[in-house]
């Protein structure tokens, strides 16, 4: 008698939880949207190879790689947190990094993994991945987005950017910018 109430009970929550984890990811990230600070993170070059990139934009960022102490070692895709703080010409650069989660509240932080650490060059060298590296199009025009984004990244004229939302932690990219012009605009 047990089971005939336990296992559809079981059933209704599991389909409970299922609906319940994607609509809270989608809520976290529109509350990020809505209410987030705005930092302008510079783009830079990106040679795309995979031939099923799909409908998104990839992007790369200057600021994704710092020199730190190097003392302190990192791992492959250790989690870190970075807080950021906008530069003189207006754009987010990366202030420190932290292994924990910073508690201050008037810090805009956000999760970032390592990518590497170290160079034959440059051994202090940290590059990060960004939660934020692509930009989600319509399918019909994501190509035509790539490929002015990658011709205008690598004019050295041209000012390309990410419009980004940061708060509590998370970071959402809200647009891509060319020349100060959204790319959605510029591929209509």
């Amino acid at each position: 008698m047990k089971h005939k109430i336990v296992l559809p009970l079981l059933f209704i929550l599991m389909v409970i939880f299922q609906f319940a984890v994607p609509l809270k990811m989608v809520r976290d990230c529109e509350h990020t949207l809505t209410h987030g600070n705005v930092y302008k993170f510079k783009t830079k070059p990106i040679d795309p190879t995979d031939p099923f990139r799909g409908k998104y934009v990839a992007l790369s960022f200057e600021a994704d790689n710092i020199s730190v102490n190097n003392e302190v070692k990192f791992e492959s895709d250790e989690p870190l947190f970075v807080t950021i703080v906008t530069d003189e010409e207006g754009y987010a650069k990366i202030s420190q990094v932290w292994r924990e989660e910073p508690t201050q509240s008037n810090l805009d932080y956000f999760k970032v993994n390592v990518n590497y650490y170290g160079t034959s060059k440059d051994p202090n060298k940290l590059v990060l991945k960004f939660p934020f590296d692509r930009f989600y199009m319509s399918e019909h025009k994501a190509k035509r987005a790539e490929n002015t984004y990658r011709n205008a990244s690598r004019a050295n004229k041209s000012d390309t950017y990410g419009v980004v939302r940061v708060e509590k932690g998370m970071a959402v990219i809200e647009n891509v910018m060319i020349n100060g012009v959204p790319i959605t605009d510029l591929v209509k």
